[in-house]
């Protein structure tokens, strides 16, 4: 698994956003038989550009590679765009965000139909799409699941932030946030209101780690390499629907 190398594996191409800008990708799709699982993996906005390189160098995506048992979709988000929207989104410092604020974050709707258009053409099983992405990308995977609660069967969020206003929604989602207790961008107590206020509500599906003296750069150390958290997010699956938007 460590001797993986994504850029020697992964296919290029290219998808166009709904604001018209090209989002180039990545994508790994092992020989299977039947339907296997797609992971969609979103990086944080230091890895924005056109290079469709920098994304793919990291231990999630060597180790979902390694595994051998599902399709990983990594796309590159465009440097004047973000997982959301456009640049001109603020930021709030806390990382809770008003979702009434973003629009329609139609990249989000992009990245949604970048995923379905893979699972279907390579043979993904639409019952188990995971989502897995750190900092821009895990605020994105907060807003995909507000704006498509039925959609995917797992999710992994890393040093990310969302909206509270729609715990209803997450409540039953299966969700494993990972943050480091010393991010200093995306503050840990963020990730502690997130699920404090989800059990609060009676959510037995989602699960925390915080790692003492990470940052938000290095908790991708920890995270990256926590077996137990593929096991999980490989176990999920979401019940089959009439159809998928």
């Amino acid at each position: 698994m460590n001797n993986v190398i994504p850029a020697e594996v992964m296919t290029q191409d290219s998808f166009t956003l709904q604001s018209g800008a090209v989002m180039k990708y990545r994508l790994f799709v092992p020989e299977h038989e039947g339907k296997i699982p797609v992971v969609m993996y979103l990086h944080g906005s230091g890895f924005k550009g056109n290079d469709n390189m920098r994304h793919i160098d990291n231990g999630y995506i060597r180790h979902l590679i390694g595994r051998g048992d599902c399709i990983v979709l990594a796309p590159q988000c465009p440097e004047n765009e973000t997982w959301m929207g456009s640049e001109r989104i603020t930021i709030p410092e806390d990382r809770l965000f008003d979702y009434s604020k973003l629009g329609g974050s139609p990249n989000c709707t992009s990245l949604k139909r970048l995923a379905d258009t893979v699972a279907n053409e390579y043979g993904g099983d639409m019952c188990r799409i995971y989502l897995m992405g750190r900092s821009m990308g895990a605020h994105a995977i907060w807003r995909i699941m507000q704006m498509y609660p039925d959609w995917s069967a797992a999710n992994v969020t890393i040093a990310g932030g969302a909206d509270l206003s729609y715990t209803n929604l997450y409540k039953n989602k299966n969700i494993w946030i990972f943050h480091g207790s010393e991010d200093c961008i995306v503050p840990v107590s963020t990730a502690r209101k997130i699920y404090n206020e989800l059990t609060a509500l009676g959510s037995d599906t989602i699960r925390i780690s915080i790692y003492q003296d990470a940052d938000h750069m290095s908790v991708d150390e920890y995270a990256s390499v926590n077996d137990e958290m593929y096991d999980w997010l490989f176990s999920k699956s979401r019940k089959p629907t009439g159809g998928h938007e």
